[in-house]
């Protein structure tokens, strides 16, 4: 394997460029990949504050496949696209922000005609995320795609921080789950996109009446609105660098969002969250990752949840061009480009676009 450089995640959210000194050699059903581009998301760093620190960062990948192991069931010179699983000092070759890595079976997909490779590396952590939220947590069917579960028709659904990646998708999946109604809230300037994609209403979330608006548009809609997702889950001091600045969680997104919705003796409330909402346990945290089995790190499961996700996910790559839009990239250039790029997107700099990083590092 050639010489190569990674970008390298340490404690408390520390990047450092160094050279890779491994030599990678697929096993099993692993494939050694070429990196074209990697993409960026918040959990890059995030996750170091959850204490999945000590390799490689990065989960978002997409390249050619150099050699592949005796069960792989790809081939040498397809070009493929995924992402990887993460944990506390995971294997260095599994990370995505370095020009080789080798790529599991699991979340792993070859990339079909007609999609660019630099649009499906925007796709699998915030889709997958997002077929969690709608499909497994929240528990609505995704009838097109084959996937039972709650008959989202002539509901309601609140999908707080639609300016984010995961809410952008999550319009788009609620909208194939069949909600009537699709409330989000963003940035005033990124209302536009939002409705363009499947939003039914937008809501700028700054506004000190963003409540009062949408309970307002509710009441019009003459519809309940009992079901939330938090994309962002943001104001909770959590998994995040510590500050002298006193949290008030009344000011968090889960218990804003959570005051717009009215719960009924017949509709209870349905919520998830991209991370745990110590406030209030209702919040179901939703995962992208979730390995085979009964249990997803250290949590017990339905066995079924990471299949649906798989089968919605293969659903939208070979329906993509049909179903799915692509968020705005911003395209960065190498190591130094994409460490800096890395800490932009986790300080919430980034807003409504998909940073993807060209490689080599």
């Amino acid at each position: 394997m050639p010489a190569s450089k990674a970008i390298f995640l340490g404690a408390d959210g520390h990047l450092a460029l160094e050279d890779v000194t491994e030599d990678y050699s697929p096993t099993g059903a692993q494939a050694l990949v070429k990196v074209r581009y990697s993409a960026v998301n918040p959990a890059d760093i995030r996750h170091s504050y959850m204490n999945l620190y000590g390799s490689v960062a990065g989960y978002e990948f997409v390249g050619d496949v150099l050699e592949v192991g005796p069960d792989s069931r790809f081939a040498k010179g397809q070009v493929i696209f995924g992402q990887s699983m993460p944990g506390y000092q995971r294997p260095k070759y599994l990370g995505a922000h370095q020009d080789y890595l080798l790529a599991e079976d699991l979340s792993t997909y070859v990339l079909p005609n007609g999609l660019k490779d630099v649009e499906a590396v925007t796709l699998p952590t915030a889709a997958l995320t997002a077929i969690d939220a709608i499909s497994n947590i929240l528990g609505f069917g995704l009838p097109a795609m084959g996937i039972d579960g709650l008959d989202a028709t002539d509901r309601s659904i609140l999908i707080w921080g639609g300016g984010s990646i995961v809410g952008f998708y999550a319009i788009q999946l609620a909208r194939l789950a069949g909600f009537r109604h699709i409330l989000t809230t963003a940035s005033s300037h990124n209302h536009e996109a939002l409705l363009a994609v499947g939003a039914t209403q937008a809501f700028d979330y700054r506004d000190p009446a963003v409540v009062k608006n949408i309970q307002n548009a509710v009441k019009a809609s003459e519809a309940l609105l009992t079901v939330a997702f938090d994309a962002v889950a943001a104001g909770q001091g959590i998994y995040e660098p510590v500050s002298d600045v006193k949290i008030d969680l009344s000011k968090s997104t889960p218990q804003i969002a959570i005051q717009c919705l009215a719960e009924t003796e017949s509709e209870p409330l349905r919520l998830a969250a991209v991370l745990p909402v110590i406030s209030d346990e209702r919040w179901k945290m939703v995962l992208a990752c979730r390995p085979l089995g009964h249990v997803a790190f250290g949590s017990p499961q339905d066995p079924a949840w990471p299949l649906r996700s798989q089968k919605a996910m293969q659903w939208l790559i070979d329906n993509h061009d049909k179903s799915l839009k692509f968020p705005p990239r911003e395209m960065v250039k190498g190591g130094e480009e994409g460490l800096q790029a890395l800490r932009r997107v986790f300080a919430g700099k980034v807003s409504l676009k998909k940073v993807v990083v060209e490689h080599p590092m």
